[in-house]
């Protein structure tokens, strides 16, 4: 059954690391796909790569800016549900 986690991940349209993205998206959803109601990509601009679950803000770009590295935020989803 699933919960009611929810997951968005505001990106960039087109940008020459969508395998982050991917790769993040997988990585959620491999870890805690029996905990998420929805994962839902929103395409925006500027470099925008932000990641939050139940509309708190896990991870952002902008503030760290890099991307993510593998793990990074399913170790900080894990902060705030289990």
């Amino acid at each position: 059954m699933r919960g009611g986690m929810r997951g968005v991940i505001d990106i960039v349209e087109r940008i020459p690391e969508q395998h982050v993205v991917v790769r993040v998206a997988q990585e959620i959803m491999a870890q805690y796909q029996h905990q998420m109601a929805s994962l839902v990509l929103i395409p925006g601009d500027k470099g925008i790569f932000d990641v939050k679950v139940n509309d708190a803000l896990i991870y952002s770009k902008h503030s760290t800016g890099r991307f993510p590295e593998p793990g990074e935020i399913t170790a900080d989803i894990s902060t705030i549900v289990e």
